[in-house]
């Protein structure tokens, strides 16, 4: 007796949900293998050493900082362990947004397949923030998908998923702040799905193209208070004050310096700020970084610490260059966004980082074969290395485009859980936002949301135009079997 066809069901269903899995599992073994342990750069090792000297400051995510160094405590968490989390929250998010379309084992293998993408695989070992936001936002996206694709029949099962997927949306954005705009598009996805069912059926929510508006509202309140909460939490973790911010203000005061003619930034201690006179600016301001102002010999020699007198003279010295010339401003803001998106610009760290090193010999990979490997080939992809003429890889400006044809594909069609996908699009554009009025460089790392967004996007867009292709297929195909028995007549 081979059972029952639902017994038989249910086990075929078991079998394609152990492979994929058994995928996932193998794509993040693989990446772990690679990169073993991870690849540390400056802003990963000053990580590491607040976490293990307990004094975390707020510039490189003190939340997330913090968290670490709760795990480094209780079981040891190195930065192989890290390398793992953030890559098996990446594979799980971008998984669950798949599967809006895909079955189960096809959602598992192009997970794995944008693990390696060309345009990501540079930076997804990166121990470090950025990988740190894009994990939980794909995530919390997932939970979205989830909700729409299959809702769960008690409401204290889609409470907590909606608990988490917030809750991981607030993590990302303590990962990366200015990624706060990102995470509202995500957040809208959330409340579209969840609302109505917490509401249940004897209370009708909002219906229509009006619980969309409601739910983007929702969501972008629910972003700024993930932005304050973040805010109120480093406050509460730091041990000291790094004034992370003036890297922006400086960048914008020597721009506005040099089209006005006229010396903008406030006479600060020399050690804090090197870059004052006019002619320091003509000689170190760069319209892709902020660094070289800051950095008084290079980047050999760091500067000391900005103090809570100085931070607030320069701040007030940005606003009102700001209010004087706004539409300067705004020309300077434009000029390295446009650089983020690598028009005119071929943005640096593409390839894979090099680790820093450091007294703990992280920078030493453990399988220095594979990691070789990795390394050519992330290289021959890099825009460093550029072995194929006008590539578009590394490019910003070409995933925008895709996330601007996914927010026009996905959105006014399709079910609840494709529509979530036109969301995440969304995101895509969104981060640009945060990247526009505060980034204070070009990095290629900025734009993972972005590119994490197109690549999903593309993969759930060629699905729905297979089906569109097979559904035609198979209406021509019936139409001469109905119409025969006419031409026999």
């Amino acid at each position: 007796m081979t059972g029952t066809p639902h017994a038989a069901t249910a086990r075929r269903e078991l079998r394609r949900q152990l492979a994929a899995y058994a995928i996932l599992l193998a794509g993040v073994a693989a990446i772990a293998l690679l990169h073993w342990p991870g690849r540390l750069d400056e802003d990963s090792i000053a990580n590491i050493v607040q976490l293990r000297s307990g004094f975390i400051g707020d510039h490189r995510s003190a939340v997330t900082t913090w968290l670490w160094q709760q795990a480094d405590q209780v079981v040891g968490a190195g930065p192989g362990v890290v390398l793992l989390a953030q890559t098996a929250a990446l594979a799980a998010g971008a998984y669950l947004v798949l599967r809006c379309v895909f079955g189960r084992i096809a959602a598992a293998a192009l997970t794995v397949a944008i693990l390696f993408a060309p345009p990501t695989f540079g930076m997804v070992a990166l121990v470090g923030r950025d990988m740190w936001f894009v994990g939980p936002f794909l995530m919390s996206a997932g939970i979205a998908v989830t909700l729409a694709r299959r809702p769960p029949r008690r409401r204290a099962v889609t409470a907590l998923l909606l608990l988490a997927g917030f809750l991981l949306g607030a993590l990302a954005t303590s990962a990366r702040q200015n990624g706060f705009t990102a995470v509202a598009a995500v957040y809208a996805a959330l409340a579209a799905v969840g609302l109505p069912l917490l509401a249940g059926e004897r209370r009708r929510w909002l219906a229509g193209a009006r619980r969309w508006v409601a739910a983007s509202v929702l969501g972008a309140a629910a972003a700024v208070v993930a932005l304050g909460g973040t805010i109120a939490a480093t406050a509460a973790i730091r041990s000291h004050h790094e004034y992370p911010e003036v890297y922006t203000e400086i960048w914008d005061l020597g721009y506005l310096s040099l089209k006005r003619g006229e010396q903008l930034i406030p006479s600060l201690p020399r050690d804090m700020q090197p870059t004052q006179t006019l002619a320091e600016v003509r000689d170190r301001w760069l319209p892709t970084s902020s660094l070289w102002m800051r950095w008084s010999d290079g980047l050999r020699r760091g500067p000391a610490a900005y103090d809570a007198d100085a931070a607030a003279k320069l701040r007030e010295a940005w606003k009102d260059a700001i209010l004087d010339h706004p539409l300067t401003y705004l020309r300077g803001r434009l000029l390295l966004w446009k650089n983020q998106l690598g028009i005119g610009y071929t943005p640096w760290k593409t390839a894979i980082v090099r680790s820093t090193p450091n007294e703990w010999g992280y920078e030493r990979a453990a399988f220095p074969f594979l990691s070789d490997a990795a390394a050519d080939y992330a290289r021959f992809w890099s825009t460093d290395h550029r072995p194929l003429p006008h590539s578009l890889v590394h490019h910003a400006w070409l995933y925008l485009l895709i996330c601007c044809a996914g927010v026009a594909l996905l959105l006014p069609r399709f079910p609840p859980a494709t529509r979530i996908c036109g969301l995440l699009a969304i995101s895509g554009l969104t981060a640009q936002i945060g990247l526009f009025l505060l980034a204070p460089s070009v990095q290629w790392r900025y734009q993972l949301p972005t590119v994490y967004a197109a690549l999903l996007v593309v993969c759930v867009a060629a699905a729905l135009a297979w089906r569109a292709h097979r559904a035609r297929r198979a209406t021509a195909s019936a139409l001469p079997a109905r119409d025969a028995p006419r031409r026999e007549r």
